[in-house]
């Protein structure tokens, strides 16, 4: 004689609940490296003096510019751009150039983003062809670093008699004006991500392109305002630096692009596409910059220092690789 049973189907778990999951295992890995650092900040002699928090918030600023303007070509499913530290200098020498001939420094702040804007879109009609980003960031950026230096011969440009230590250094109500620009550009780029409909369609391209194409969303066009965003970052801390150390030269700030990098990396946003924030992104530059600050009130130099984000960047890359399989 056959029993008759029924099955009692699996307790479903509430969507607040799975909210709350995921916001958990989001910070929970931030929430550690907060901790830790934290207890090694507070053994390191003059960490909590003004002038350190001063300049970590400078170092902080540049590089979370660039992790916020990098995030929609992460979001987009673009993976990420090579060309930072070239597209950075380039907009520093033509910043300096022109406002040591006299040109007004917010006309020439235009122009470098007029030229920025192109590169970028050109970048972007590129990679909206189906050229491989990495390789198309990587070859513009060793056509920019040979061009600057052509001209240059090597040589640093100034900014001359011009006064535009204002826009790096000087502080505004003990703040420096980087990180002003640093947090307005923040809340920009968050608001237009998550609120506007070209912010939401460039999230739905990185996270399902076939969806998005189904949904009448352009990749190319997703893909043009994501370029564009980063040649305004890049505009924003060309200036900043240049404006910081008052020279540049082709091969200054080698270390910037693999800072950005780690920043997003560390940050949680997925280089492959639809996950991740610029929010995310600027915490991720904030903990870089803070993690260098430790190191170098340490005495300890670029070595370690570029030993320890490299390997942040491998093992973000390793737990994405991880997960993959696991899903597959």
């Amino acid at each position: 004689m056959k029993i008759a049973t029924s099955r009692v189907p699996a307790p479903q778990t509430s969507p607040a609940r799975r909210d709350r999951r995921a916001v958990s295992r989001r910070w929970a890995p931030w929430v550690v490296a907060v901790v830790v650092l934290a207890v090694v900040a507070a053994l390191t002699p003059g960490f909590a003096s003004v002038d350190n928090v001063r300049a970590i918030l400078v170092n902080a600023s540049v590089v979370g510019i660039l992790a916020v303007a990098m995030t929609p070509i992460a979001l987009s499913g673009n993976f990420f751009s090579l060309g930072i530290q070239q597209s950075v200098v380039l907009a520093g020498l033509l910043f300096l150039s022109w406002v040591s001939g006299g040109m007004n420094p917010l006309l020439a702040i235009l122009l470098v983003l007029g030229v920025q804007v192109l590169i970028g879109a050109g970048q972007a009609l590129v990679v909206s062809a189906g050229l491989n980003p990495v390789i198309t960031t990587l070859a513009v950026g060793s056509v920019l670093f040979g061009a600057m230096s052509q001209v240059t011969s090597g040589r640093s440009t100034t900014a001359g008699n011009a006064d535009i230590s204002w826009l790096g250094i000087i502080p505004v109500l003990g703040i420096p004006m980087s990180v002003y620009l640093f947090v307005v550009f923040l809340l920009v780029m968050e608001y237009w991500l998550r609120h506007t409909v070209s912010g939401r369609e460039l999230r739905l391209v990185g996270a399902n392109r076939a969806t998005a194409q189904l949904s009448g969303v352009s990749r190319r066009r997703a893909t043009l305002y994501a370029f564009l965003v980063l040649g305004i970052g890049c505009t924003l801390g060309g200036v900043i630096l240049s404006a910081q150390i008052g020279q540049v030269a082709a091969n200054d700030f080698s270390s910037l692009t693999i800072d950005v990098l780690a920043a997003v990396l560390a940050g949680g946003t997925s280089i492959g596409g639809g996950r991740g924030s610029a929010a995310q992104s600027a915490a991720g530059a904030v903990f870089i910059a803070l993690l260098s600050n430790v190191l170098l009130l340490h005495g300890l130099g670029s070595g370690p220092k570029a030993l320890i984000v490299g390997g942040v960047v491998l093992a973000v890359v390793i737990v994405i690789h991880l997960k993959r399989g696991r899903s597959s």
